[in-house]
């Protein structure tokens, strides 16, 4: 074989010495060797200098086009072949990538592929085609449509190119040939099987075998951004979280609520999915796969809410596995959040009564965004024979840093029926509780998710401690947290060498973080 070192590091430095002579010359049995190996190869019309680095790199035929079937470039013997064969598919396919990246990047931070189709975007344009052209858009304005008809009737003799069946054949099938070659180019390793109008793909995986479809939006983000296995089939999770701020946005607006959606000028640029300015509150929705510690770090829910605060603005954080299995419950919450519960009733009416664990239970499924927990003092306010608020007690609680005391309770639930308000519901079961346990103090967790500090306890002689830690939960592959408390080492495998979150990783859990809660205390 030709002496690498010579001819690499030395000699063919000096792209004169790369002559066929020179080298026939002074490395005659290497000469040699390269026609012996030319001779099953076919290099036509090629430069010596690009059969040298062939034998060199044994490359045996020339490298093809990565945009279309020609062969690659050849730069130089020292750098090698170019990915393609001229500057025009080079610049093709670099812009395919930005355009790509750009859609990408769009639809994280606004929900669509272009910024076109925001609704403040909208509006901008709207007013800058009313103060240049008289009218929301260019075309509505006669001397440019009379314009673009003229020169449709001096070219194709119609007024509209959809007149013109040639016309408009060549244009759909020029169109569908570039987006499927953009399609293949991009996702050359997946095995596409079909590329439908709608930027939709049936596509063959290569871990299951499976055929499924995807929309090019959601295999973007999956496949480009996150590398995460794009079949919906061997790995389901989906990203999109966008048609659930569509629902929670649909409904705020059916209380005739102005909100503003994607909005990024307020924090600084990060986004607020949902703001309603004239109240100041802004519905964060967080997608428990993506909202993971896989993709966000421990502090980004609470510095996000901190940040809005700072802002004028009470930032509530929606999870996904609450919208999907306690939907009804966060619609309520919304309701009384926005001051439009009509369904009123006065605590005065009311009668309490201590109720046992299955209505309890049942009663806290249905209203508490938490659900049922273990509880010593169950307590219920009835009207007309109907519970419509529920309160309960207990010891403190081991899970929560507390120990237990005599005398010391802490307040563990209290919900309304849903869609309905109990004014003074609170105070009446507090006050019950107070009358008939007499605690020596009373603590009780506000979680920061949904509060920014919660009056309804300061108003019944509660006084703030403090702001917890940052909690962390489990999500199970249906999409639903876990408490931490349920799968510490000890309970998981204390003898392995695995970390908590090693082992539940094993497991297929993914952990996520919250924005932790507030402390309040009353001390009698």
């Amino acid at each position: 074989m030709i002496n690498k070192y010579i001819f690499i590091d030395k000699n063919l430095l000096n792209k004169n010495k790369l002559r066929e002579s020179w080298l026939k010359k002074n490395y005659p049995k290497d000469y040699e060797l390269i026609n012996d190996w030319l001779i099953d190869k076919n290099f036509e019309n090629v430069k010596f200098s690009q059969i040298l680095f062939n034998f060199i790199n044994d490359i045996s035929s020339i490298p093809k086009c990565l945009q279309c079937d020609n062969n690659q470039r050849f730069l130089g013997f020292m750098e090698g072949y170019n990915q393609y064969c001229s500057k025009k598919c080079a610049s093709k396919l670099s812009y395919s990538k930005g355009v790509e990246t750009r859609k990408i990047n769009t639809i994280e931070k606004y929900g669509v592929e272009h910024t076109s189709q925001l609704d403040f975007v909208k509006q901008k344009q709207e007013l800058t085609n009313l103060k240049k052209y008289g009218t929301k858009s260019p075309t509505q304005n006669n001397i440019i449509r009379n314009k673009q008809k003229s020169t449709m009737l001096s070219k194709y003799s119609v007024e509209y190119s959809g007149l013109n069946k040639q016309l408009l054949q060549k244009t759909l099938d020029s169109r569908k040939k570039d987006y499927d070659n953009l399609i293949y180019s991009i996702y050359k390793d997946l095995d596409i099987i079909k590329i439908e109008k709608e930027g939709q793909l049936d596509i063959r995986c290569n871990l299951c075998n499976e055929i499924y479809t995807i929309m090019t939006p959601l295999l973007r983000l999956r496949y480009l951004r996150y590398k995460v296995p794009p079949c919906l089939i061997c790995n389901p999770l989906q990203s999109y979280s966008f048609n659930s701020q569509i629902e929670i946005a649909d409904y705020i607006k059916s209380f005739d609520l102005d909100i503003i959606k994607n909005d990024r000028t307020i924090l600084n640029g990060k986004e607020i999915d949902i703001l309603i300015k004239d109240l100041n509150i802004g519905f964060e929705y967080n997608g428990v796969y993506w909202h993971s510690d896989k993709f966000v770090n421990k502090s980004y829910h609470l510095d996000k809410k901190i940040l809005a605060y700072s802002k004028g603005i009470n930032l509530i954080h929606i999870w996904e596995d609450e919208w999907i299995y306690k939907k009804d419950i966060i619609l309520s919450r919304i309701k009384n959040l926005i001051h439009k519960t009509q369904n009123n009733i006065y605590a005065r009416n009311c009668e309490i009564k201590n109720i046992d664990n299955e209505l309890c239970n049942d009663f806290l499924e249905k209203n508490h965004l938490q659900g049922k927990i273990n509880s010593s003092i169950k307590l219920g306010l009835f009207y007309n024979n109907e519970l419509v608020s529920c309160m309960t007690f207990g010891k403190l609680r081991i899970g929560l840093g507390t120990k237990n005391q005599e005398g010391f309770f802490e307040l563990y639930r209290f919900c309304n029926l849903l869609d309905t308000n109990v004014i003074g519901g609170f105070s009446k079961l507090l006050k019950h509780f107070e009358k008939n346990y007499n605690p020596k103090s009373l603590i009780t967790y506000a979680k920061r998710d949904w509060s920014l500090k919660d009056s309804v306890y300061e108003k019944v002689g509660f006084s703030f401690e403090k702001y917890t830690d940052i909690g962390y939960w489990y999500i199970d592959k249906y999409k639903k947290r876990h408490h931490r408390f349920n799968f510490r080492k000890s309970k998981l495998d204390k003898a392995s060498n695995l970390t908590e979150k090693e082992i539940m990783e094993e497991k297929g859990y993914n952990l996520i973080y919250d924005c932790g809660n507030i402390k309040y205390i009353k001390n009698y």
